[in-house]
C-alpha cells in the first residue's frame, strides 16, 4: 500500500475543515491534489475555469520568481452580489512543484468598497452642487451690488459724457467755421490771383480771421479738446472699475495686486453713492504688491464701503458722515481699515455678522450674503483675516488683513498673454 503524502493525510484535512479554511493543494498544471469542503463550495460559486487561471498565474509566478499571486473574481458581482479572491502560494520555493490555492469570499468587502465608491461619488456630486450654488450666490450678490450702484454709476458716466457731447457740438461748429474761412480765402485767391498782392492777401486773411473770431476759436478748441479727453478718461476709469464685477477671464486668477489701486477702483464706482452723505478720508500709505484675486478683493472693499454709507444714513445723530480708509503693511500682512461714524452694530448680533443670509436691512434691500462672501474671500481663499470693532451710535471699523505673497512675474506675464 502506497504511503499517503502529507497533504493527503486525513487528520490534516480534517483539521483544515475544522478551522474553516477554504484551501487546496494543486500542481503546476492546476490539478487539485487535495481540497477542503469549504474550498469545493466556493469553487462552485466562482463560475470560472479555475484550473486555466491557475496555470497562467503559476507560469507568471515562475517567470517572476514570486512566492504568491492573487486574483479577484467579481465579474458577476453586479448581478449576483458575489466576489471571490483566489490566492496561490508556492510551497517549498517551487522545488516540490506544489502550490497552495486559497479561495476567500470577499463579497461583503467588495460590497462595502462599492458603497464607499458610490458614497464618494455622491459626496463629490454634492460638493460640486454646493460649489455651483456658491458661485451662483456670489454672482447674485455681485448683481445685487451692481443693482444698488447702477443709478449712481449711470450718473457718474453721464456727467462727463454730457460735457463731452457738448464739447463735440462746439468743436464741430469751430471746424465748420474754419472750413468756411479757408474756402472763402481760396475762392478769393482763385478769382483775383492775377491782381493779388501780398498786402491784399494779408488783408484778406486778417479780415476773415476777424469775421470768424479765429483767435478765440484756436484758444477755445484746445481747451475743449483737453476737457473732452479728461471726460473720456473718467468714463474709461469708471468702466474699468466695473470689471471688478464682470471680468470672466480673471475670475479665478491670483495675480499681482495693488491694494491701494483696488481702493481707488472701489471708490470710483461707489462715488455717487458716497459723495452726498459722507466725506472720504484716505490715510493710504505704500503697501507692497501681493498675489491676490483682484476681482474678489475689490468686491470686499465695495461691500464694506456700501455697508458704511448705509450705517451712516441709519444714524440719526449724524448729518454728514465720515468714512476713513487706512492702509498699512508689515513684513507679513497688508492691512486695510474702513471706519465709519454710522449707527454701529448691536453686540447682541455681532457674532452673526458673517453668517450667510443674516441681514438687518428691510426685506428686498439686502441679501444677507455680502459679509459672508467677504469672509470667505478674505479668510478661506486668501488666508487672511477680517474682523470689526463697533459701538452703537458711534460707528464701526472693519479690518482686513491679507498675507503678502511674492509676485511671480513670469507667471503673471504668461497669464496676461493668454488672456
Amino acid at each position: 500500500m502506497m504511503e499517503k503524502t502529507w497533504y493527503e493525510n486525513e487528520a490534516f484535512i480534517h483539521l483544515l475543515d475544522c478551522i474553516a479554511l477554504s484551501v487546496a493543494v494543486i500542481d503546476h498544471e492546476g490539478n487539485i491534489l487535495m481540497s477542503t469542503n469549504g474550498f469545493q463550495n466556493l469553487l462552485n460559486s466562482i463560475g470560472e475555469n479555475v484550473k486555466t487561471i491557475c496555470q497562467k498565474e503559476i507560469s507568471l509566478m515562475r517567470a517572476l520568481k514570486k512566492e504568491q499571486m492573487s486574483v479577484i473574481f467579481d465579474k458577476h458581482f453586479e448581478a449576483l452580489g458575489r466576489a471571490h479572491k483566489v490566492i496561490i502560494y508556492a510551497l517549498g520555493n517551487h522545488q516540490e512543484d506544489l502550490y497552495l490555492l486559497q479561495i476567500d469570499d470577499v463579497s461583503k468587502e467588495r460590497l462595502a468598497e462599492q458603497k464607499m465608491i458610490d458614497l464618494n461619488y455622491e459626496i463629490n456630486e454634492k460638493n460640486r452642487q454646493i460649489s455651483d450654488n456658491q458661485i451662483r450666490l456670489i454672482n447674485q450678490e455681485k448683481m445685487a451690488g451692481i443693482g444698488q450702484l447702477a443709478a449712481g454709476i449711470a450718473h457718474e458716466i453721464n456727467n462727463p459724457l454730457g460735457f463731452v457731447m457738448s464739447n463735440f457740438v462746439s468743436l464741430d461748429q469751430y471746424f465748420k467755421n474754419l472750413e468756411h474761412m479757408i474756402l472763402h480765402i481760396q475762392k478769393k485767391l482763385l478769382q483775383d490771383k492775377k491782381d493779388f498782392t501780398y498786402e491784399a492777401l494779408e488783408h484778406l486773411i486778417t479780415t476773415q480771421k476777424q469775421n470768424y473770431d479765429f483767435d478765440f476759436l484756436i484758444e477755445d478748441y484746445s481747451e475743449l479738446f483737453r476737457d473732452t479727453m479728461d471726460g473720456l478718461k473718467r468714463v474709461e476709469k469708471i468702466v474699468s472699475g466695473l470689471r471688478i464685477f464682470s471680468h470672466k477671464g480673471m475670475s479665478e486668477a491670483m495675480l499681482e495686486y495693488d491694494f491701494n489701486e483696488g481702493i481707488e477702483d472701489a471708490l470710483l464706482i461707489t462715488n455717487n453713492e458716497l459723495k452726498y452723505d459722507a466725506e472720504i478720508i484716505k490715510d493710504i500709505q505704500y503697501v507692497p504688491l501681493t498675489l491676490a484675486n483682484r476681482i474678489e478683493i475689490n468686491q470686499v472693499i465695495v461691500n464694506l464701503l456700501i455697508n458704511a454709507i448705509h450705517a451712516i444714513r441709519a444714524n440719526p445723530k449724524v448729518d454728514r458722515g465720515i468714512i476713513k480708509i487706512t492702509t498699512r503693511s508689515d513684513e507679513q500682512y497688508i492691512t486695510c481699515e474702513i471706519m465709519d461714524n454710522g449707527c454701529g452694530i448691536d453686540p447682541a448680533i455681532a457674532d452673526q455678522v458673517f453668517i450667510p443670509f443674516f441681514t438687518t436691512k428691510e426685506v428686498g434691500k439686502g441679501t444677507g450674503l455680502g459679509m459672508s462672501i467677504s469672509y470667505d474671500i478674505i479668510v478661506n481663499k486668501h488666508g487672511g483675516d477680517i474682523s470689526f470693532e463697533s459701538e452703537v451710535g458711534k460707528g464701526t471699523t472693519f479690518k482686513i488683513k491679507i498675507p503678502i505673497k511674492k509676485v511671480n512675474h513670469s507667471y503673471v506675464n504668461d497669464y496676461v498673454d493668454r488672456y
